[in-house]
């Protein structure tokens, strides 16, 4: 869990073992497809952070910062979430639905809610991220 940052490893070590392995597997994937990002413990969760533009929008009004895509995950007793924030695409979860859907995930408003009927859908992960990364490069 080293590299990571305090509040990240401070996270992980009070998460599920079902957390754990899910954040190991799609950290995988983010450092494979975006090896700049950033460890991150953003709104109690620990993720990454993936400069995509120089500045925000003309105009930008908002709490989320519009210079980054931020892939973040969260332990709930129900599951496990992963919030995914493309300033790029407003819809971006939503435009991805019924792959997510196949893939094992729920599409909620802000995240995809995975509720532990098996092991977490990392392949579908690595799509949503593969296409994020499309509107980056």
């Amino acid at each position: 869990m080293g590299g990571r940052g305090k509040g990240v490893d401070a996270y992980l070590a009070r998460a599920s073992g079902p957390f754990r392995e899910a954040f190991d597997g799609v950290e995988a994937v983010v450092r494979g497809i975006f090896p700049e990002a950033a460890s991150v413990l953003a709104y109690g969760m620990p993720g990454w952070s993936v400069r995509v533009r120089d500045a925000p929008p003309p105009g930008y009004k908002g709490t989320l910062d519009p210079t980054h895509l931020m892939i973040l995950l969260a332990d709930r007793k129900t599951g496990i979430t992963l919030h995914v924030w493309n300033p790029l695409e407003e819809a971006f979860l939503e435009s991805h639905r019924p792959a997510m859907e196949r893939g094992g995930l729920k599409v909620m408003r802000g995240c995809l809610a995975f509720r532990r009927k098996g092991p977490y859908p990392v392949g579908a992960v690595e799509a949503l991220l593969r296409a994020a990364a499309e509107g980056v490069r």
